[in-house]
């Protein structure tokens, strides 16, 4: 499990990077600096599915760290009902500010309360 956290960790950072590089400099956001990633689909469909995979791999790593009993990891399934979340935030925010609060909300502290809940359940089922 340990291999699969340190995995998932690296995957998330560089989801996480990659989401704050899409927004420095770009032009439509009015961002100060360079423009450093052009993507080809278009920088508002990777900002709405790239944090999205950089949050299963926070979760991810965080229950792999953790050692969580199976069923506490049907948990993730929670990120299939919040793609369409992740997808029109990423795609639908105006400004810079909005980006870089929904970077960090939807990147980290979406990860780590799935994780707390995916944390409480395998608690439950060790007591049990």
């Amino acid at each position: 499990m340990r291999i699969l956290g340190i995995i998932a960790a690296i995957l998330g950072v560089i989801g996480l990077v990659l989401s704050i590089l899409t927004v420095v400099g770009n032009p439509d956001l009015q961002a100060p600096g360079p423009w450093l990633i052009h993507w080809p689909m278009g920088w508002r469909i990777a900002l709405g599915t790239v944090p999205w995979g950089a949050a299963v791999g926070v979760s991810v790593a965080l229950m792999a760290f953790s050692r969580l009993p199976r069923p506490a990891w049907l948990m993730l399934l929670v990120y299939v009902l919040l793609f369409p979340v992740y997808f029109v935030l990423g795609a639908a925010l105006p400004s810079l500010g909005a980006v870089i609060a929904v970077i960090v909300v939807l990147g980290i502290v979406v990860p780590v309360g799935v994780w707390l809940a995916a944390f409480a359940i395998g608690r439950a089922i060790r007591k049990r």
